[in-house]
């Protein structure tokens, strides 16, 4: 962004604060598309007019490249933060494991769903990201639902939608590396790449009995 002929970056950031005084920072990096960023503003500028309203401000946020995790004093934890919609993304969720973190936290901004199915469906996807990581979870939704997640994915405690409430309990660490983790969303590349051979094999039968009909 430019202000008063200089340039700075806005971030969407997770701060890290321990009793010792310790400050880590993590700026949310998949950002969500008319809402936190527009892609190739060059050509598609136009349609700024369509910016969505979710809550808190727009605009072009700036990134990092890094899923940077959390590490106590002591260094025995090691703590990932998703921000919102990162949490959907599980190739981009296994990052923060595979830089070190032995448990995750999730802060999202559910208000905007109101009270329809999206904000279940999305702490069902942070379920599904804890037995793919098998790293526990403390999630914290602004409107609820705020959660406990254990390693095979089952809530351990939970707060009701949008009701002030507050949640005490205690989360495994693990260290260990999952099949998921190691190699990411293999299962999903080969079978698209399996779904576009079959294709590509029925387009060419179907080809073939053309050519053999006209014969």
């Amino acid at each position: 962004r430019r202000v008063d002929g200089g340039w700075y970056d806005s971030y969407n950031t997770a701060v890290f604060m321990d009793s010792s005084g310790l400050r880590m920072y993590y700026h949310k990096s998949k950002l969500v598309p008319l809402v936190e960023y527009l892609p190739y503003p060059k050509y598609l500028g136009g349609l700024k007019m369509f910016y969505i309203e979710l809550g808190g401000s727009m605009g072009n946020y700036a990134t990092q490249s890094k899923r940077s995790v959390y590490k106590s004093h002591d260094s025995s934890t090691v703590i990932g933060t998703a921000i919102c919609y990162e949490s959907v993304h599980g190739n981009y969720y296994r990052e923060y494991v595979l830089n070190g973190a032995t448990v995750m936290s999730i802060i999202t901004n559910d208000g905007w769903w109101l009270n329809s199915p999206g904000y279940k469906q999305h702490l069902w996807f942070d379920q599904l990201r804890a037995i793919e990581t098998r790293r526990s979870i403390a999630r914290c939704g602004n409107t609820g639902v705020s959660a406990l997640i254990n390693q095979k994915g089952d809530i351990v405690a939970r707060t009701a939608w949008w009701k002030i409430e507050w949640l005490r309990g205690e989360l495994n660490l693990n260290d260990k590396i999952t099949t998921f983790v190691r190699f990411g969303d293999y299962i999903g590349r080969v079978s698209f790449a399996s779904m576009m051979l079959f294709l590509c094999l029925a387009i060419l039968s179907l080809l073939k009995k053309s050519v053999k009909g006209k014969e």
